[in-house]
């Protein structure tokens, strides 16, 4: 008897698991969609076309779409500082996804590239159309313009009041195998009498001047335009001459003519003759500067302790924006 009543619980046992098989344990799959991340912060010099990416979690089986608002924040408004693609309409912007798609993509378009203060847009799914919004921390996105200060390094050379010292902010460097004093130093031959910095070789120990003043590191790599300007006036009509360049190698103290230098050939050419003592205004932009800063230089050669021009520079000015 107990042998029967096994048999008949084994039988029913798997009419029950058979039942479960077929009926219970089917399930539809729900295809969603979300943003692939919550925040993105740009410079508004570099917000010209920033996307925003959405991911499914499957392929699409069938044609959607999603609603979307969207929202400047801080002042920002749609049409006038920004727009997208696709195009909001009443500030929700309808994104069409077909079938196969496995994901998506916004295009923020900016229209006023400076802010003063940071701008934040906000997108925001309301709804979709055959497919589910996702979690709810990818339902929102956050895209920070932010904004960026134009910079001013500005040497006069008021405060350098000790005659032949390297002004603050520079060092002087002297090429190997070449006279040792002279060189660069600050004199009160500036514009209308005010202080500057000059270059000449003359007196001093025997031989040629190859020494360069350096300004000290200067990080513009944010910037998308950097503007030297400065004033030089030349007195004495011996050898002598300045050779303005940047560097992104240099290490900042050793012998320069070891490093990559970059001469600034519309600066360069803009100087008055040696000895013509005219004060002339030299201005031109900084192209192609690469890594996180540079240094600039200015490198005065082949004067020499018996014959040699001097020249002032007075009123530096480097901006960038």
């Amino acid at each position: 008897m107990k042998k029967k009543y096994t048999i008949l619980y084994v039988l029913a046992l798997m009419v029950f698991v058979s039942s479960c098989n077929e009926n219970d344990l089917s399930f539809t799959f729900e295809q969603a969609i979300g943003f692939s991340e919550s925040t993105k912060q740009v410079r508004a010099s570099e917000s010209g076309t920033v996307e925003i990416n959405l991911g499914l979690n499957a392929a699409l089986t069938t044609d959607a779409s999603v609603k979307i608002n969207v929202l400047g924040i801080n002042g920002f408004v749609y049409g006038v500082d920004y727009t997208t693609e696709p195009a909001a309409t009443d500030g929700q912007i309808t994104l069409d996804l077909v079938t196969g798609a496995t994901k998506a993509v916004i295009k923020y378009i900016g229209i006023t590239r400076t802010v003063v203060d940071n701008k934040t847009v906000l997108f925001q799914m309301e709804s979709g159309s055959n497919i589910s919004l996702g979690q709810p921390s990818t339902q929102a996105f956050n895209l920070v313009i932010t904004s960026i200060s134009p910079i001013e390094i500005n040497h006069n050379f008021e405060d350098c009041t000790e005659d032949y010292s390297v002004p603050a902010g520079f060092s002087e460097v002297i090429v190997p195998g070449f006279k040792t004093d002279r060189g660069w130093g600050c004199r009160s031959n500036g514009v209308g009498g005010s202080r500057a910095v000059r270059a000449s070789a003359f007196g001093g120990e025997d031989g040629e001047d190859n020494t360069w003043l350096i300004m000290n590191p200067i990080n513009l790599s944010v910037y998308n335009e950097v503007n030297l300007t400065f004033e030089v006036n030349s007195l004495f009509s011996g050898p002598g001459q300045i050779i303005v360049q940047w560097s992104s190698n240099y290490d900042g103290s050793s012998d320069p003519t070891g490093f990559t230098w970059n001469s600034l050939t519309d600066i360069n050419s803009q100087f008055p003759a040696a000895g013509s003592d005219v004060w002339t205004t030299v201005s031109s932009p900084i192209t192609g500067i690469t890594g996180t800063e540079f240094y600039l230089a200015f490198q005065y050669k082949d004067g020499t302790n018996t014959s040699s021009s001097s020249w002032d520079i007075d009123n530096l000015i480097l901006t960038g924006n």
